[in-house]
Parts: structure tokens; sequence; C-alpha cells
């Protein structure tokens, strides 16, 4: 039993880890913030550093290079940039903009953060926050650190297209958009070969993103923290090596680029459709996806609406065709995880281990 902090174990079984990750997430700990300012700095205007300490930590840590490896009620869970862990336990709370690195025992606000990451003074601190400050370009979209987030069943709560402008699209070469890609257990090349990198104006902020093309013109985005798309929401076909009857459905792109990094390919033979949203089965059902092809393999996440939407695509098929066995549903690849991608960056930790001890 290892300990980190007053109160707080971290047992060694993974199943306990994950319960108490969630329970710390859900029920944060109290983070100490820098209580009185250092002799010498109390000439330096409070609502300076008040103004300082308001930048976001995930916006500082993108800049950096540093994304979130996946996000766990309200908080977003890095691998640490203090230390050379390889399983993510650094934990940042958007809304109170605190972090708690489990594997150094440091927690506190963005100024202790900088001063521990850049190992600089309390002085020197500041001036590091404030240069950003003045030459940051914010990532974050509307509802970047809400508690909610749109309901993939339901198209009313996707973000509304036409607020988002366009303003120039591009090869894929960002390193923060890369970054955070790898994070994604996606390499780069497969980034290059599939997505793009996005400007935008969005409800009036400038943003950049991962882009993926859809079919209708427009572009499903991501970046670190959101999930959205540009012009017109639409699914994304992508035309396999030696087409047939057969495709692919993934649920999101992210699903897609998994796959082809666990079955060690950077494309498949069959079509590929990546839905973006559960909802735009319906789209694909117009459009004629069940008489195009005659059979399908579904990727879909494994929560209820994954499930749901897998049996009723069955029986649409089954009354379309006569022969539900035409549907595969291959979420039993990536049992006991979320999806592909949960699943992709889970396993490699233990993958990375097993080699390790066979060394």
């Amino acid at each position: 039993m290892q300990t980190h902090g007053k109160g707080l174990c971290l047992p060694i079984a993974a199943k306990k880890k994950e319960l108490f990750l969630h329970q710390i997430c859900n029920d944060p700990p109290a983070l100490p913030l820098i209580a009185e300012l250092p002799l010498g700095i109390a000439m330096i205007d409070k609502s300076y550093i008040d103004r300082l300490k308001a930048i976001p930590i995930a916006d500082y840590l993108a800049s950096e290079g540093f994304v979130p490896a996946r996000r766990i009620g309200h908080q977003l869970v890095y691998i640490s940039p203090l230390t050379g862990e390889k399983t993510p336990s650094f934990f940042v709370h958007p809304d109170k903009n605190v972090f708690n690195c489990f594997s150094s025992g440091h927690r506190g606000d963005i100024i202790t953060l900088v001063r521990e990451l850049e190992k600089l003074d309390f002085k020197d601190a500041l001036t590091r926050l404030g240069s950003f400050s003045d030459q940051r370009m914010d990532l974050n979209l509307p509802n970047l650190h809400s508690d909610t987030s749109p309901d993939k069943d339901d198209p009313s709560q996707v973000h509304d297209p036409a607020q988002i402008q366009i303003l120039a699209v591009k090869t894929l070469s960002n390193r923060v958009l890369i970054n955070y890609l790898t994070s994604r257990g996606i390499s780069e090349h497969l980034g290059t070969k599939y997505l793009q990198e996005a400007y935008l104006r969005v409800y009036g902020k400038q943003v950049f993103a991962l882009a993926l093309p859809n079919d209708k013109g427009g572009y499903e985005l991501r970046n670190p923290f959101y999930k959205g798309c540009a012009v017109a929401k639409a699914p994304t076909t992508i035309a396999g090596r030696n087409p047939g009857g057969q495709v692919n459905i993934f649920e999101g792109f992210f699903d897609f680029l998994s796959a082809l990094t666990h079955y060690k390919t950077d494309s498949f033979k069959n079509d590929s459709v990546i839905l973006s949203s559960l909802w735009l089965f319906e789209e694909g059902y117009q459009n004629g996806l069940i008489e195009k092809y005659s059979r399908f393999n579904l990727f879909l996440d494994n929560d209820r609406s994954g499930w749901k939407k897998a049996i009723e695509f069955r029986k649409k098929v089954y009354i379309k065709r006569g022969n539900k066995s035409s549907v595969s549903n291959h979420s039993a690849v990536y049992k006991h995880f979320k999806d592909f991608n949960e699943f992709l960056l889970m396993r490699k930790p233990i993958m990375d281990s097993v080699q390790t001890q066979n060394q």
C-alpha cells in the first residue's frame, strides 16, 4: 500500500485504484493555494497575480505539449509533466484551476505548477506566466470545461455549426495537436494521412483543432478538451483498398485511428464509415447504407447507447435483408473498455510493463 498525502491511499490492485481515482474525482481534496507573497514580492499588484492565477492550467499545459490522456468526472488526467510515470496520475480540476500530482506529491495553483515545471522562483514564474498570458492563443471552445457535454443521441445538443467560422484548413503540422494525437496512442503518420488542422473563430474566440473532413463538406473538430463540428454535421466515408460488400462502422475518428493502430495498418480493405455521433445512423439509413453493403462490422462504444444502437441496427438490417447475421459487433475486441481508443491507451502501459519484465 502506497500513500499519497494525508488521508489518501492508492491501492496496488488496478480495480481498487480505479475506484479510488473515481472517488477523488467526484470529491476532490482541497488543494492548498499560495497563501501569501514571499518577501520582496509584496510590491507586485495583487490583482495582477490573481489574473495570472486565473490562467487555465489546461491551456498552459497544452502550450507546453502536455495534453490529457482522459477525463474522469470533473477532472482531466495527464501523464505527469513533473515525473517520468507511464500511468496517468496528474489531475487537473478546471473549475477550481488547481492540480494534484500523485506521482510527485506536488499540488496547488498554476504558479506552483510553473515553479515546479520550469524550476523558477516565484518572481520568475510570474514573469513566465505574464509572457504566456500576453501571447497565448486559447485552445478552449464554448463549454470547454463544463460538466455537461452534448448528448451523442440527441442532435439538438450538438453545438451550432453556424457559430463556427473557418479561417484556414492546413496540412497537419501543429505540434500541440500532434502531441495531443500521440498522447491518444495515434502515430503522426496516421494523423497526417487522415486529419488536417483547422483554425477557426468560434463564438468570437479564435481556436485551432484537429479536423476530419465529412461527407457534406464540413469538419469534425477535436482539440484536447472538446468535440464539435463546422459547416455541417455528417458522417465521413473512407474508401477501402479493395472495397466490396463489407463496411466498418465507427462511432468516432479516434476509434477508427485506434483500430488502424491496433491492427498495424494504415488503411482497411473495406470501406469505413465514421459516424461522429450515433444519431447520424439515421442519415446513413436515408442514404442507403443498408442497401449498399451486405455485411456490417460495428465498432461502437461499450456503453448503453452503443449497445442499444447495435441491437437497433441489427433489427433494421433484418427487416431490410432478412439476415441479422450480416451484422457483427466487434466491441468484444475492446471488452471492459469504453471504446477502442481507451483500450489502446490502457493496453499500452500493460504491454510496456510485460516487455520490461521480459528483458
